[in-house]
Protein backbone atom coordinates (compact mmCIF):
# COMPACT_ATOMS: atom_id res chain seq x y z
CA UNK A 1 0.00 0.00 0.00
CA UNK A 2 1.66 3.66 -1.34
CA UNK A 3 1.73 5.86 1.24
CA UNK A 4 -1.29 7.83 -0.32
CA UNK A 5 -3.61 5.50 0.76
CA UNK A 6 -2.24 4.96 4.16
CA UNK A 7 -2.89 8.86 4.52
CA UNK A 8 -6.47 8.03 2.53
CA UNK A 9 -7.11 5.13 4.84
CA UNK A 10 -6.61 6.86 7.89
CA UNK A 11 -7.88 10.15 7.18
CA UNK A 12 -11.25 8.38 6.36
CA UNK A 13 -10.89 5.68 9.53
CA UNK A 14 -10.75 9.14 11.81
CA UNK A 15 -13.26 10.75 10.20
CA UNK A 16 -15.79 7.93 10.06
CA UNK A 17 -14.82 7.05 14.25
CA UNK A 18 -15.91 11.00 14.44
CA UNK A 19 -18.97 10.31 13.03
CA UNK A 20 -19.91 7.09 14.59
CA UNK A 21 -19.36 9.11 18.09
CA UNK A 22 -21.51 12.28 17.04
CA UNK A 23 -24.27 10.13 15.56
CA UNK A 24 -24.91 8.09 18.43
CA UNK A 25 -24.98 10.77 20.67
CA UNK A 26 -21.54 10.35 22.35
CA UNK A 27 -20.62 12.97 25.45
CA UNK A 28 -18.91 15.90 23.03
CA UNK A 29 -15.45 16.29 22.61
CA UNK A 30 -13.61 19.00 24.48
CA UNK A 31 -12.83 21.11 21.97
CA UNK A 32 -13.68 24.57 24.05
CA UNK A 33 -13.30 26.06 20.36
CA UNK A 34 -15.91 23.74 19.11
CA UNK A 35 -18.32 24.53 21.87
CA UNK A 36 -20.50 22.08 23.40
CA UNK A 37 -22.12 20.71 20.29
CA UNK A 38 -20.42 17.71 18.78
CA UNK A 39 -21.88 18.57 14.96
CA UNK A 40 -19.60 21.63 14.76
CA UNK A 41 -16.84 19.39 16.03
CA UNK A 42 -17.52 17.06 12.95
CA UNK A 43 -18.63 19.87 10.34
CA UNK A 44 -14.46 20.49 11.04
CA UNK A 45 -13.58 17.27 10.50
CA UNK A 46 -15.62 17.27 7.25
CA UNK A 47 -13.74 19.93 6.08
CA UNK A 48 -10.33 18.94 7.41
CA UNK A 49 -10.93 15.57 5.38
CA UNK A 50 -11.50 17.23 2.47
CA UNK A 51 -8.53 19.29 2.74
CA UNK A 52 -6.34 15.99 2.88
CA UNK A 53 -8.20 13.86 -0.08
CA UNK A 54 -7.67 17.06 -2.16
CA UNK A 55 -3.81 17.44 -0.50
CA UNK A 56 -3.38 13.80 -2.23
CA UNK A 57 -4.71 14.71 -4.98
CA UNK A 58 -2.34 17.51 -5.63
CA UNK A 59 0.70 15.90 -4.54
CA UNK A 60 0.05 12.83 -6.86
CA UNK A 61 -0.46 15.27 -9.84
CA UNK A 62 2.34 17.78 -9.38
CA UNK A 63 5.96 16.18 -10.43
CA UNK A 64 7.75 17.74 -7.41
CA UNK A 65 7.26 18.46 -3.79
CA UNK A 66 8.13 21.99 -4.59
CA UNK A 67 5.10 22.36 -7.22
CA UNK A 68 2.73 20.75 -4.64
CA UNK A 69 3.37 22.37 -1.33
CA UNK A 70 2.38 26.12 -1.55
CA UNK A 71 -0.78 24.61 -2.86
CA UNK A 72 -1.55 22.20 -0.07
CA UNK A 73 -0.47 25.02 2.23
CA UNK A 74 -2.75 27.40 0.50
CA UNK A 75 -5.85 24.69 0.85
CA UNK A 76 -5.20 24.55 4.57
CA UNK A 77 -5.04 28.33 5.13
CA UNK A 78 -7.43 29.47 2.49
CA UNK A 79 -9.78 26.35 1.88
CA UNK A 80 -11.13 25.11 -1.05
CA UNK A 81 -11.33 28.48 -2.58
CA UNK A 82 -7.42 26.76 -3.38
CA UNK A 83 -9.50 23.43 -4.34
CA UNK A 84 -11.30 25.01 -7.46
CA UNK A 85 -8.17 27.16 -8.11
CA UNK A 86 -5.79 24.68 -9.00
CA UNK A 87 -8.87 22.33 -10.65
CA UNK A 88 -9.41 25.16 -13.13
CA UNK A 89 -5.74 25.44 -13.32
CA UNK A 90 -5.13 22.38 -14.16
CA UNK A 91 -8.11 20.39 -15.43
CA UNK A 92 -6.26 20.11 -19.02
CA UNK A 93 -3.99 18.16 -17.34
CA UNK A 94 -6.01 15.92 -14.99
CA UNK A 95 -8.55 14.87 -17.07
CA UNK A 96 -6.32 13.08 -19.67
CA UNK A 97 -4.50 11.26 -16.32
CA UNK A 98 -8.26 10.17 -15.29
CA UNK A 99 -9.18 9.34 -18.68
CA UNK A 100 -6.06 6.85 -18.94
CA UNK A 101 -6.95 5.07 -15.37
CA UNK A 102 -10.11 4.59 -16.37
CA UNK A 103 -9.63 2.41 -19.19
CA UNK A 104 -6.78 0.41 -17.46
CA UNK A 105 -9.49 -0.51 -15.29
Amino acid sequence: MTIERWVVALAAALFLALAVHTIVGGAPLDWSAFGADPWVALGMADLTLGFVLMSVIIALVERSVLRAAPWIVALFIVGNLVSAIYLLVNLKRIAPMLRRAREQD
